[in-house]
């Protein structure tokens, strides 16, 4: 700070009415500003449509605020007012869960008989050829690479 003489500068008049009159304005700006979208559009024209949008909100709040006493927030009512117009076509329907395949419980194949069972690495071998239905199962016996069944 300059430590030096100070002096007196009148006010000037455009600045005296603007202090005077467009205090509402600034408040407004303030108020949408809290809720403004920082984001670069490539299309000039959003970045306007939405803080047109917000102003158009704010303005709806004020006019909400002096007309409504009641305990209903503005959000609930703007929410409440969208679905009475548009019905509830946006709205998304519950999922359902699909079921899936239960899975089977566990047999101990270590020891079969004189069939020691081991893992095979690659794709499964058929393992039921006499029954005319095909399964691939990893499990071969040690004693002649036969595919065992779980079954």
């Amino acid at each position: 700070m300059k430590d030096g003489p100070s002096s007196e500068v009148p006010c000037p008049e455009a600045i005296e009415f603007y202090n005077k009159y467009m205090g509402g304005v600034d408040h407004a700006d303030q108020m949408v500003s809290l809720y403004d979208i920082n984001r670069k559009f490539a299309k000039w024209w959003r970045k306007v449509y939405y803080k047109s949008l917000m102003m158009a909100v704010h303005n709806s709040f004020i006019l909400f605020r002096e007309t409504h006493q009641k305990n209903t927030t503005f959000i609930q009512y703007v929410v409440k007012q969208l679905l009475i117009a548009h019905g509830r076509k946006g709205v998304k329907r519950k999922r359902t869960r699909k079921v899936g395949r239960h899975s089977q419980p566990c047999t101990d194949l270590s020891n079969v008989g004189d069939h020691l069972s081991k893992t095979r690495q690659e794709e499964g071998a058929v393992a039921s050829l006499e029954e005319k239905i095909e399964k691939r199962t990893k499990l071969l016996s040690r004693m002649c690479d036969f595919p065992l069944c779980v079954d």
